[in-house]
């Protein structure tokens, strides 16, 4: 996956509202995802929501 597909710049200097965001991405092409990005995209969401705990300097991540 490209990184301009993941990441596109809004014109303008000023930020973007969260409506107006989802408007432009509702509006815009769909573009083809290979099986491969699909999977590596579902392992970050996964690795994203694990829960996760904290206790002194170490971080542990439950699986």
């Amino acid at each position: 996956m490209s990184r301009e597909a993941t990441m596109r710049k809004m014109p303008g200097s000023s930020p973007v509202s969260l409506a107006q965001r989802i408007e432009d991405l509702r509006n815009r092409e769909p573009s083809y995802v290979t099986h491969g990005d699909t999977l590596m995209l579902q392992g970050m969401a996964a690795t994203s929501l694990r829960e996760q705990r904290l206790s002194g300097n170490l971080i542990r991540l439950d699986d």
